[in-house]
C-alpha cells in the first residue's frame, strides 16, 4: 500500500507544480504600476492646398471640379458669369493663386480644365494690390490637361440671302503653371443686295458720280451759261462724265 501510495501522490505534484510557480511570477494585487515614460513631442505640420491664395483667410465657398460641371457652363467666361450672384458682380480674377495680365488669357479656357473654385471676401484683393471693393474668385487649374475643341455655325436670313458660316478650332495644353492656347477662327458672309430685297433708291436732289462733281469755281455760281441753257436751267453742279 505504501508503495502504491508514492506512485499516485507524484503525477498530482507534477501536475500542481506549473500553477504553483505560475502564482509565483504575478505580482501581488494593489501593487502599484511603474508610471509610464512620456513619449516624444509630435510635431504635425501641413501645407496649404495648390494654387491658393496669399494670407490666411479662407474662401467663403469652394467649387470643386464636379460642381462646376454641375453648372452647365462650357468655358471660364461662362463660369464666371454664372457665379455673379455669388460675387456681387464682376470679382477679381486669379488663376492658380496669381495675378493675370488679362481676363481674355484664359476666358475662352473649358470648363473641363478647372480643378477647384475658390470665392474670396474682398479683404483679399489687398494682398494683391486691388482695392477692397470686389470679390475675389480663385480659379485653378488641372495640372496635366489637353483637349482639342471645334465648331461649325452656319446661318441665313429669313427671306434668303446673306448667307453667313463660322469655323472655330482649338488646341489647349496644361501642364502645372505652364500653358498653349492656339485659336483659329474663320467666318463669311455673302453680300446682300437692295435688289434682291426690292429696294428702289430714290435719285439725290444734285447730280452725283464715283468719279467726282463739276462746280464752278465762285461757289453757287453756273458751270457754264451754254451748259445752263442747254439744260434750261442754271447748271452749278454736274456728274463728271
Amino acid at each position: 500500500m505504501r508503495r502504491s501510495a508514492s506512485v499516485f501522490l507524484l503525477p498530482m505534484m507534477m501536475g500542481a507544480a506549473p500553477g504553483a510557480l505560475l502564482a509565483q511570477d504575478q505580482p501581488p494585487r494593489g501593487a502599484p504600476q511603474e508610471a509610464m515614460d512620456e513619449g516624444e513631442e509630435i510635431i504635425v505640420t501641413g501645407q496649404p492646398q495648390r494654387g491658393a491664395v496669399i494670407g490666411e483667410i479662407e474662401a467663403e465657398q469652394q467649387l470643386s471640379s464636379a460642381d462646376v460641371r454641375a453648372l452647365g457652363v462650357t468655358s471660364i467666361s461662362e463660369l464666371i458669369t454664372e457665379l455673379e450672384p455669388q460675387t456681387n458682380g464682376t470679382p477679381i480674377i486669379l488663376l492658380n493663386g496669381k495675378r493675370i495680365s488679362s481676363f481674355s488669357e484664359i476666358r475662352d479656357l473649358p470648363s473641363e480644365a478647372v480643378a477647384r473654385v475658390d470665392i474670396l471676401p474682398e479683404q483679399v484683393a489687398l494682398s494683391y494690390g486691388y482695392a477692397p471693393t470686389q470679390k475675389v474668385v480663385n480659379i485653378v487649374l488641372r495640372q496635366r490637361f489637353r483637349a482639342e475643341n471645334g465648331e461649325f455655325k452656319l446661318g441665313t436670313t429669313t427671306e434668303g440671302g446673306r448667307e453667313n458660316g463660322e469655323v472655330e478650332a482649338g488646341i489647349i495644353r496644361i501642364r502645372g503653371d505652364n500653358r498653349f492656347t492656339l485659336n483659329l477662327e474663320y467666318s463669311r458672309a455673302a453680300r446682300l443686295l437692295e435688289s434682291e430685297r426690292d429696294i428702289v433708291t430714290t435719285p439725290a436732289n444734285r447730280p452725283y458720280a464715283l468719279a467726282g462733281n463739276v462746280t464752278s469755281t465762285v461757289q453757287g455760281a453756273e458751270i457754264d451759261p451754254a451748259l445752263s441753257a442747254l439744260a434750261g436751267q442754271s447748271v452749278t453742279v454736274a456728274a463728271v462724265p
